[in-house]
This record gives structure tokens, sequence and C-alpha cells, in this order.
């Protein structure tokens, strides 16, 4: 092919056709800018062809990883206010009268009022779209603006149970292992003979049971909105990464 032009060239200079022979050139040029602009409009197609195939990997892993982020969520939700609600039963025993209380309904709610959790999600997929250049893909504006604030929300939410995690860890639980019986029959933690109920009726038992009630009333307080942000975000990011049908 470039022999052919090549030769058409020779011909017209030979001829001396300088008119046509410029003709000729502008149009060979107009060719050669049409042929560039061509293969860069091919390559453009290509890269985006590529990016939307990245961009639908990358949304799949972050599904799944929401998804089970989203089922943590709820696990942990669920048992913090189940403890909640043990530890509402105790304190609503105050002060107790070992006359007069059901103790096997109290060392049921003893049992889950000190059941600890903590929300650990996992955060690789994510975090490995923000630390590389395949963010620039995600063509969702929200979605881009959710996975960026995504860690500094799981720190804010974090900070409560942490705290009470450290609180039970360090001074909770070494009052339980000293008063009560640690078992799955949660109805005889309190019976075992060794036990010296008298405990029951300390200000120290009282104070143990506000401190619990205080740390999960903190982290399923909704009042700074971080329990409702936390789980419209979890929501949202499983909503805009779902496949699309």
């Amino acid at each position: 092919m470039l022999k052919f032009f090549r030769d058409i060239r020779l011909k017209l200079v030979r001829d001396k056709r300088l008119g046509n022979y410029l003709i000729y050139a502008f149009g060979e040029i107009i060719l050669i800018v049409v042929g560039i602009l061509l293969a860069l409009q091919i390559d453009a197609w290509k890269q985006q062809s590529d990016d939307r195939a990245t961009e639908r990997m990358l949304l799949a892993e972050l599904h799944n990883e929401f998804k089970a982020n989203k089922t943590q969520w709820d696990t942990v939700m669920h048992y913090h206010r189940l403890s909640l609600a043990s530890t509402e039963y105790v304190y609503s025993q105050l002060p107790i009268d070992l006359k007069t209380v059901d103790l096997d309904s109290l060392s049921h709610h003893l049992y889950y009022m000190t059941w600890v959790f903590t929300y650990n999600p996992s955060n690789g997929v994510a975090k490995s779209i923000l630390n590389n250049s395949t963010f620039d893909v995600i063509r969702n504006d929200e979605l881009r603006s959710l996975l960026i604030r995504w860690n500094d929300m799981l720190v804010d939410y974090q900070e409560e149970e942490i705290r009470a995690f450290h609180n039970f860890e360090n001074r909770l639980k070494p009052y339980m292992k000293k008063h009560l019986l640690f078992t799955s029959e949660t109805e005889k933690a309190l019976r075992d003979p060794r036990i010296d109920l008298n405990f029951l009726t300390s200000l120290e038992f009282d104070n143990f049971v506000m401190d619990r009630y205080l740390d999960l009333d903190e982290i399923l307080d909704n009042m700074t909105g971080e329990l409702e942000l936390m789980e419209n975000s979890i929501n949202r990011i499983l909503e805009l990464s779902a496949p699309e049908n």
C-alpha cells in the first residue's frame, strides 16, 4: 500500500503536475490524521471496556465483602441488644432482696448481661480499592464517597465497643469470676453451694450492674447518629455494589 502511494507521488512529480500533487499530499495527510484518530479511538474504547470489566469485578468483590459485614453487624447488634435487655432486667431488681428474688431468672440474665461482642468487619477489598489506581474505575460518586468515609465511620463507632470491652476484661470479668459460676446452664450460675449470695446485696454489685448498663447503653445510643450512619452506610454500599440485572 505504501509503495502504491509512493508511485503516485513520483508520477505526479515527474509530470510536473504540482497542483495535483499538493492536493494529493493534503489528502494523504488527512488520511494519516484520520488513521491516528481512529487508532486513538480504538485504544480509548478498549481502555473503557477494560475499565468496565475491572469495575464489575471490584464491585462484585466489594458486594460479597459487605454482605459478610452486614451479617456480622446484624449478629453483633442482636447480642448487644440482648445483653442490654438482660442488664435492664437485673437493674430493675436492685437492690436485691435474697428472700424474694427469683435466682433462676437472675442467673439467666446475669449470664446474658455479660456477653461481650465487638464489630470487626472485613476491609480488605475496600482498602484495596482506595489504595490503588483502581479507585478511578468506580464511576458512582456516592459509592466513592462512602468508601472514603467508611474507615472513619467505623473507628468512631468502635470507640464505645472497645472501651466497653476493656472495661469488661479488666474490671467486670474479674468480679464475675470471683462471685459467679461460669456455665452455659444459665440457671446454675448462682446455684453452686460455694457462692456466697450476699454479694448480690452489696453496693459493689449494684455498681457492677450499672457499669455494664452504661457501657451497653453508650454502644446502642443513637443520639450522635453513629449507629444509624453505620447501618445506613453498610446497606447503601450493598445497594450500590449490587450486580446489574
